[in-house]
């Protein structure tokens, strides 16, 4: 034993022993202490560590133990710092690695004891400062910190009592082995690179292809909801990616990539899980850093053999793996596991967690597993940020709770890049389809002259359908017409006659008569109550209704109209339905608003003309950002001609395509309408207000603003801008196909129509 000197926050010196180790310094910083400390549990280690302590009134009786990344060869105190200064207890360690690791003694404090002396040391820092323990303890980490998370649960069951371990690396030896078979494989005798960057990119879009038909429309194309391993789909993706890129054809370069997909053998045994699909080959081969501390110093990486990888295994396997399936100990003491990995993470690929899932259950049973562990996969992650999901939401609270509360997880939440969250089951049923969560959707249409609102209407009613959004009420911005008996007709048509809907009734633009009803209302007679819209409710107090009875954030308004009814929204007053006013109740419960409005870079567009003042005031008063889908973006994007032509003629959205777009004959590339369809405006918008923006779209940061009195408006860039509008990502015809598909959609629950008159 050392006796050491420690002088702590609000204390006198206390004498303090440290088994083999001596504190290095304490530092305050706004309150917090900071103590430094070195540890030697054998000759040859050397294990550096920060333990964070906040002022006795402000410590929440916990302590949080932090994980390393990669080598974790430094001492980050950021993490613990921060996590006092929000009145947390914090421990962090090296890992002792800081001078390299080398030696057994070495390999042991890397592999699991130092992160269990550094809790231990934690805890007597906190006993002698607080004069009691902490009353529940937690450990965080990633990749490296995953995995010293999963020796904490199998070798330490007591150190912590909730541990959350994001995209482990628990399999340490065989994941190295893992590294070091996929250099070997992308590198020939003299250490050079046989694949290209733009072959290995062609393999890794093609596995993107090879699922787009089968993916959720919020992930398709981008990335997997799930990328299991079968040789079918491999055989898929390699004959994608052959056609992509001819180069690949060769038989060498095949049996490569069959091999880093299957994953590493070694006599004859399969030692790890593959290159997930659509993972990176580049990031599967790096990670050397393990394989240059037993390598001899300049010898070449990818000259490992296998009879060194068979030994290093055996040698080090034990101390620096956390794969064994038994985790009854740390079930019996009630500690909770939380865990999560990427489906596109190649450096620690998920399917290695996923065996030692399916282990644990058959070591101790489905009943203690399910109730000390729960683990999620989560489509777009990589090692880090990938395409999709960032993490599971909350992490933090959802393990306190569980822990101190009993509150288990079940479905959780991760958010992709534009905030839509997404509900995650845990294994094994998060590989039934995954469903983000469903978008509270409020449509003001002005059903007018064109019948792109009606495409609109008819995708929001199919996306509701499949689950994507929640069509909770429509708005007509225009007056004097029989606007809303078309909405009434195609909303009776999809079974959903009870939605709320209003119109205006005073100022704005006015459209008399029944001229714009695309032929049907005596075609679907008895099926609407508003001919004349001015009997209807008023669309702000719909509107109003409607927001205050939606959760806070959730709503999203999609304008394809005048801007009237938001700028009177935006105006009124507190009543009957909330005290807030316009604006305030907007900043209260809309997410966002997506706005079919404006002619880019400047000049004047129908809907933000009409009633300009409106648009002027909507524009600039707006108080959550705003997606704009302009003139320009909407205009050749053709859709229609699908639905025009179903033989269902009991469909109003069929009809009114019908009744309107030129026949086949009348088109051409220079006619308005074409051969695919009619402009499709509004429908864009609604693309851009239900699925995930970067599904087909790119943004353009800025906002357009309304100048002079005659509706002309101008695009103002600025890339630190809330607002936004739609730029091209996906080809048009791509987009116009998705919008065919859903107007196509037969309703899920259709009422009972009257027959239309033949």
């Amino acid at each position: 034993m050392t006796t050491v000197l420690c002088a702590l926050a609000a204390c006198a010196a206390v004498a303090l022993e440290l088994p083999n180790g001596k504190v290095v310094r304490t530092v305050e910083t706004n309150g917090v202490t900071a103590i430094y400390f070195e540890l030697s549990p054998e000759e040859t280690s050397l294990i550096r560590g920060v333990v964070a302590l906040p002022p006795s009134e402000k410590w929440n009786g916990r302590l949080k133990g932090f994980g390393g990344g990669g080598p974790a060869n430094s001492l980050n105190d950021r993490g613990p710092i921060g996590a006092a200064m929000q009145g947390w207890a914090a421990v962090y360690s090296d890992l002792g690695s800081s001078r390299g690791v080398s030696t057994p003694a070495q390999i042991r404090d890397y592999g699991h004891r130092a992160t269990h002396l550094a809790c231990a040391t934690a805890r007597a820092f906190i006993q002698e400062k607080y004069g009691r323990s902490a009353h529940h303890a937690y450990f965080v980490g990633g990749s490296t910190g995953g995995g010293q998370g999963f020796h904490e649960v199998l070798r330490y069951p007591d150190d912590y009592d909730g541990v959350i371990s994001m995209v482990p690396a628990n399999t340490r030896l065989p994941l190295h082995v893992y590294f070091a078979w996929n250099l070997r494989l992308m590198t020939d005798a003299a250490g050079k690179s046989v694949f290209t960057d733009a072959e290995l990119a062609a393999v890794e879009e093609a596995a993107i292809d090879v699922f787009r038909d089968r993916d959720e429309p919020w992930a398709r194309g981008r990335f997997l909801t799930d990328s299991r391993y079968d040789p079918e789909t491999e055989k898929a993706i390699v004959v994608r990616a052959v056609a992509r890129m001819p180069s690949l054809n060769k038989p060498d370069l095949l049996d490569r990539l069959h091999k880093m997909f299957t994953g590493p053998m070694l006599d004859g045994k399969r030692i790890h899980a593959g290159v997930p699909f659509s993972g990176s080959f580049r990031k599967a081969a790096g990670n050397q850093w393990m394989l240059q501390w037993f390598l001899p110093k300049g010898r070449p990486l990818h000259s490992v053999t296998d009879a060194e990888l068979c030994e290093w295994l055996k040698t080090w396997g034990s101390d620096c793996n956390a794969c064994d399936p038994d985790i009854s100990a740390f079930a019996a003491r009630g500690g909770k596991l939380l865990v999560w990995a990427g489906l596109e993470d190649s450096i620690c690929p998920y399917p290695a967690l996923m065996e030692w899932y399916d282990a644990a259950e058959r070591k101790v049973g489905h009943e203690t597993l399910d109730a000390c562990c729960r683990m999620y996969l989560l489509p777009g992650l990589a090692h880090g940020r990938g395409r999709g999901l960032g993490g599971v939401d909350d992490a933090e609270r959802i393990i306190v709770d569980w822990v101190e509360k009993g509150i288990r997880p079940e479905i959780v939440q991760g958010s992709l890049r534009d905030g839509t969250k997404i509900d995650l089951k845990p294994y094994p049923a998060c590989f039934e389809k995954v469903r983000p969560e469903r978008v509270k959707v409020l449509f003001d249409t002005d059903m007018k002259t064109d019948y792109d609102d009606i495409g609109a209407l008819a995708m929001l009613h199919a996306l509701a359908d499949a689950g994507e959004c929640e069509l909770i009420s429509v708005v007509q911005s225009s007056r004097g017409n029989a606007g809303l008996a078309v909405i009434e007709i195609v909303n009776k048509y999809y079974g959903r006659a009870d939605i709320p809907m209003g119109a205006m009734h005073d100022g704005g633009v006015v459209h008399p008569g029944d001229a714009h009803a695309f032929g049907l209302l005596e075609k679907y007679a008895g099926d609407y109550r508003y001919r004349d819209s001015a009997k209807a409710p008023a669309a702000v107090d719909v509107m109003r209704q409607t927001l205050a009875a939606q959760p806070d954030g959730s709503v999203v308004v999609c304008a394809v109209g005048f801007m009237t009814n938001l700028r009177d929204l935006l105006r009124s007053k507190g009543d009957r339905h909330s005290p807030l006013d316009g604006k305030a109740l907007v900043a209260q419960k809309v997410k966002k608003a997506v706005i079919m409005a404006c002619s880019y870079p400047n000049g004047s567009e129908h809907n933000s003309k009409g009633d300009w003042e409106a648009s002027k005031v909507t524009f600039e008063e707006w108080p959550t950002p705003i997606v704009f889908t302009d003139y320009q973006y909407g205009r050749h994007i053709y859709a229609g001609r699908a639905v025009s032509e179903l033989s269902d003629t009991r469909n109003p959205v069929r009809d009114a395509f019908r009744f309107k777009l030129p026949p086949r004959d009348k088109v051409n590339d220079k006619t308005y309408d074409r051969l695919a369809g009619h402009p499709s405006w509004d429908e864009t918008a609604v693309l851009a207000a239900v699925r995930p923006i970067g599904t087909y779209f790119n943004i353009e940061r800025g906002t357009y603003k309304m100048v002079g009195t005659k509706g002309d408006n101008v695009w103002i860039a600025d890339p630190k801008s809330p607002n936004c509008r739609l730029v091209d990502k996906a080809a048009k015809e791509e987009v116009g196909r998705a919008m065919d598909e859903l107007m196509c959609r037969p309703p899920r629950r259709t009422a009972t129509l009257r027959r239309p008159k033949m």
